[in-house]
């Protein structure tokens, strides 16, 4: 339950600041641990304090702070810990726990995506919104002169694009994409529906948020150029353009670098392979008068020259 009563002492954003280390973050439990442990209260009253500001969760939020600090004041002027004995705080400010300086406490580090492996992706919230945040809404018009359509506002926050879109431009991009990366799980699409009842419409404007999401979050799609241009072009006929556009695009086993790698090393093995079998070819045909024995023995001794 939040925090509902009193004000808000300057404190208590203090030490929310420090413990999550970022506007908007979650402090986990060593982190508010490490700050509780010197308000010389019980092991038992920290747990319980604890476990009603989180409720079951490893972190909790800034309400969860805010409030934690509360009962933990009350608990060391000898009163229950208990929300309904913040209730004598309604009319004024909260108080303020006796507490160890914010500098000999725990901070909580951000975590951030680890770039020495193309593998790993380790986010925290607020470390995915950096990346973008997309707003999708409904045109309130449908468009068309019998057959009508809907359209979609698309905004990126991170590109500063906002651009008109209908569902065949999704349906053409997402297209490109598993053209593009064949060998990725490319989010899917939300299915298309003739006469569409609002409650589908509605469902599908969220889908269709949560495909631009997975892709601008992604750590290789969302850099991509056709993920660019799909957010940037402000045409007509997108769909048409995107086609046409990236029809001829090469895959990514095409241009990826450890692609590349790869098709070296496949390279070599296939032309030591043709060397093998161009030597014994040439080895059978001069020695066609020698025995089976005298064969193979003329022929290892040329392979092992060869290979050295």
């Amino acid at each position: 339950m939040a925090l509902t009563v009193g004000r808000i002492p300057s404190y208590y954003r203090d030490v929310f600041s420090h413990l999550s280390g970022s506007e908007g973050g979650r402090v986990n439990r060593r982190a508010w641990q490490s700050l509780a442990d010197t308000s010389s209260l019980p092991p038992a009253l920290i747990d319980k304090v604890w476990r009603a500001c989180s409720r079951g969760q490893d972190s909790i939020g800034q309400d969860g702070v805010f409030k934690s600090l509360a009962l933990i004041a009350v608990g060391q002027q000898g009163k229950p810990v208990e929300d309904w004995a913040l209730d004598a705080y309604a009319d004024r400010e909260l108080p303020i726990p006796e507490l160890a300086p914010l500098q000999k406490t725990v901070k909580e580090e951000p975590v951030t995506a680890d770039t020495s492996s193309p593998t790993t992706f380790v986010y925290r919230y607020h470390d995915l919104l950096k990346l973008d945040t997309i707003i999708v809404q409904l045109v309130p018009e449908k468009k068309g002169m019998v057959f009508k359509y809907q359209e979609y506002f698309v905004e990126s926050k991170v590109l500063r694009a906002r651009v008109v879109r209908r569902f065949r431009d999704f349906a053409a991009f997402h297209e490109c994409l598993l053209n593009r990366y064949p060998y990725r799980l490319v989010p899917r699409l939300p299915p298309k529906k003739v006469a569409a009842s609002p409650l589908f419409i509605e469902q599908r404007r969220k889908a269709l948020r949560r495909f631009l999401l997975l892709i601008r979050r992604h750590p290789v799609l969302r850099d991509d150029e056709i993920v660019r241009y799909f957010f940037s072009f402000s045409g007509s006929e997108v769909a048409q353009h995107i086609k046409e556009r990236y029809k001829v695009v090469a895959d990514e086993s095409m241009t990826n670098e450890f692609a590349k790698t790869a098709r070296v090393g496949l390279i070599l093995r296939i032309g030591l392979i043709l060397r093998l079998f161009l030597v014994i070819v040439v080895v059978d045909t001069c020695y066609q008068g020698d025995g089976e024995q005298g064969r193979q023995s003329k022929t290892t001794d040329i392979v092992n020259v060869t290979c050295c």
